[in-house]
């Protein structure tokens, strides 16, 4: 069941809130000002329900500010790109950038600041933005759509599809920060499982340097499920001292819709599974939240309070041949899906 409510206008646009609710109880609350979730709500093993993302009370917090991205949808490319340049059928394009001299989510007004159009159709949420030639300097005008799914069976079910009028790039993502025991504390004993081999380390800037690393025998190794506070501050490895914790891309096993990550947490019972059709996968451990900061139902979040799991294609990948494709030709039709599965043990 959805149900729909009318919050303000921002900039001569209707902003709404969206309540999702299935048979079980769980909750999810999602606006169409940035396609953003602001509420998940699931159970623990004694059937109590409480929050498991992170974010703000009320809408107009985010219409404020969301500096840390909480919930939102990422685009036109989610992640970096070096110089904010690229390449694309011998043309030359020269981005916005928003952090020092890359581009970072978008750039200065990427999609999460954005006002969705949005629709019902039975359990399915529909938000749409048409992203004009030109914004924050991308070529092609394209045509997104994202849907917002909750099951009976406790899963999120995210699908973008984009159309373009131009070649162009595109690299969507949802960019929620999760905390399995309501954000009591931080998630440090959160146990985690990657099925990826290879990462992509970076450079001081965060941006990959091409090197595809094996994860063997260093702190990036979550092949076999262990506790995410084990290594996090192993700060003699390179990697991990540039991204203060993690804030890396893995390079995932398989291809297609599979599993690729699962989270433990073992106060509450409660775990998360994450499928996608995605080749990487941005694993970020929220250091850059502001100690004190005020979220949902009076929480305060401090520094690695959350951890994000973001499915997309690798970072930088349009200046870096041998990373997945991020390109959307005239005429095709861009896809891609993401499903968070909560359960309890």
């Amino acid at each position: 069941m959805i149900s729909k409510k009318y919050i303000t206008e921002h900039k001569n646009k209707e902003i709404y809130l969206y309540h999702f609710k299935n048979e079980s109880g769980s909750e999810m609350k999602v606006t169409n000002y940035g396609a953003i979730i602001t509420s998940i709500k699931m159970p623990d093993r004694d059937g109590f329900f409480d929050e498991v993302s992170l974010g703000y009370e009320d809408v107009s917090s985010y219409i404020k500010d969301n500096p840390f991205y909480f919930g939102c949808i990422i685009g036109r490319y989610a992640n970096r790109i070096k110089n904010g340049r690229f390449t694309l059928n011998n043309i030359n394009y020269q981005l916005t950038t928003n952090e020092g001299k890359n581009q970072l989510h978008g750039g200065h007004i990427g999609f999460h600041q954005r006002t969705w159009e949005g629709r019902v159709e039975e359990d399915v949420l529909i938000l749409s933005y048409l992203s004009p030639d030109g914004e924050e300097l991308y070529p092609g005008t394209v045509q997104i759509e994202v849907k917002y799914q909750l099951t009976n069976e406790n899963e999120i079910i995210i699908s973008y599809e984009g159309v373009s009028d131009k070649d162009t790039i595109i690299n969507l993502t949802n960019h929620s920060y999760f905390n399995l025991n309501g954000s009591k504390s931080a998630i440090f004993d959160h146990e985690l499982f990657i099925d990826a081999d290879y990462f992509t380390p970076t450079d001081e800037e965060l941006i990959p340097t091409g090197e595809l690393r094996h994860v063997e025998g260093t702190a990036f190794d979550f092949r076999e499920s262990r506790k995410i506070g084990e290594r996090i501050f192993d700060f003699e490895d390179e990697a991990i001292s540039i991204g203060n914790g993690y804030d890396h891309n893995y390079v995932l096993n398989g291809s297609g819709l599979r599993k690729v990550a699962e989270v433990n947490e073992q106060t509450t019972g409660r775990c998360m599974e994450v499928f996608t059709n995605q080749p990487g996968m941005q694993f970020f451990t929220a250091h850059i939240i502001h100690p004190n900061t005020i979220g949902s139902n009076n929480n305060i979040y401090e520094p690695y309070y959350g951890i994000c799991l973001e499915p997309q294609v690798h970072p930088d990948s349009p200046n870096k041949d041998h990373f997945p494709n991020c390109v959307l030709r005239r005429g095709e039709t861009y896809h891609n899906e993401t499903i968070y599965k909560f359960s309890a043990k």
